[in-house]
Formats: C-alpha cells, sequence, structure tokens
C-alpha cells in the first residue's frame, strides 16, 4: 500500500490562507516534581504540601515555517500579531505550598529568575515570602486555603487560589487556566 502524500500548494490560495488563520494557540505544561530537582538537600517541605510547580506557557505550531519557502512567506504574516501576543504573555507557575516554600529559598532553582530587575514587584513578593514565611502561610489560612489548594502566581506577583479565582483581583484574566 503505497502512501501518496498530499500536495498542500496546489491548493489555491485562498484556501491556504484559511489553513493559515485556523493555527491554534496551545497551552501546555510542564510539571516539575520536587523530588526529581532539589539541588539543595537541606528543603524541607511539609507533609502533605504539593511537592511541584507548574509552568505554564502558550505555544503556537510553527512547524508549517520549515515546509517550503513559499509557505513561509504566505504564513509569516499571519503569526506576526500572534507572536506578539505570545511574547507578551507573562509565564506563570502554579505552585503548592511546597513549591512556594522552594522559590522563595534564595538558592532554589528558580531565585535566579525572580531576582531579575525587571520584575521588582515579584522579588518584592519573594522576599516577603522569605522574610515572613510564618505569617504567609497564617495569611493563607486565614483565606481558608485547603492543603490540596494551588496558589497562582502570576507575572505580577497577585496571590489567587482556585476556590478564590472568580473573585475581583488584579491578576483578574491572566490565570493559569
Amino acid at each position: 500500500m503505497s502512501f501518496e502524500a498530499f500536495r498542500f500548494l496546489e491548493l489555491p490560495a485562498q484556501l491556504r490562507c484559511m489553513v493559515y488563520e485556523d493555527l491554534k494557540i496551545e497551552t501546555r505544561r510542564h510539571v516539575f516534581k520536587m523530588s526529581e530537582a532539589l539541588e539543595c538537600k537541606h528543603w524541607t517541605v511539609a507533609d502533605g504540601a504539593h511537592r511541584s510547580i507548574t509552568l505554564v506557557r502558550k505555544l503556537l505550531a510553527v512547524a508549517i515555517l520549515a515546509t517550503c519557502w513559499q509557505v513561509q512567506c504566505e504564513v509569516v504574516e499571519y503569526l506576526r500579531s500572534r507572536l506578539r501576543d505570545l511574547k507578551r504573555d507573562p509565564v506563570r507557575f502554579i505552585l503548592g505550598y511546597g513549591g512556594a516554600a522552594v522559590l522563595s529559598d534564595h538558592c532554589g532553582p528558580l531565585a535566579e529568575c525572580f531576582n531579575d530587575p525587571v520584575s521588582p514587584s515579584l522579588s518584592t513578593y519573594i522576599r516577603e515570602i522569605t522574610n515572613r514565611r510564618s505569617s504567609f502561610f497564617e495569611y493563607a489560612r486565614s483565606l481558608a486555603f485547603e492543603p490540596h489548594d494551588k496558589l497562582i502566581v502570576t507575572g505580577e506577583a497577585q496571590l489567587c487560589t482556585k476556590k478564590n479565582a472568580s473573585r475581583p483581583c488584579a491578576a483578574h484574566g491572566r490565570l493559569a487556566e
């Protein structure tokens, strides 16, 4: 049984443009388990705490650019605005209590990302967790967090839970899906 390749370039330009317009942005989640990534063995995480950090990012399928020069020339205008939007989209992390503790540690694997002068509000937030870790967890308990709730940190250092994500806050609309 022989397989004949689909001749995309033989389609009329209008149909090819419809295909380009339909390229979707997808959301991917990468879960980093602390048990696999602990570099500093002095980190301690309370029992029952979430022991993972989830990186949420959006991607646009750009493999179509590698097909041929003609397709690349046709599709680049359709992708340009979407890629611009993706570039402005902040990186999102979904953290459990254990993940927040690891992030707040000064030698944590992601500590350098949050000491970037571009994001001083996030650096302040991380410093607050480090300086007042017990106060942070008391604050979290006062918001009626349960051990299975997850904290969501956006690029603007807003704190929300899955339960109160529908409440108005500065991060509304920027939470991970």
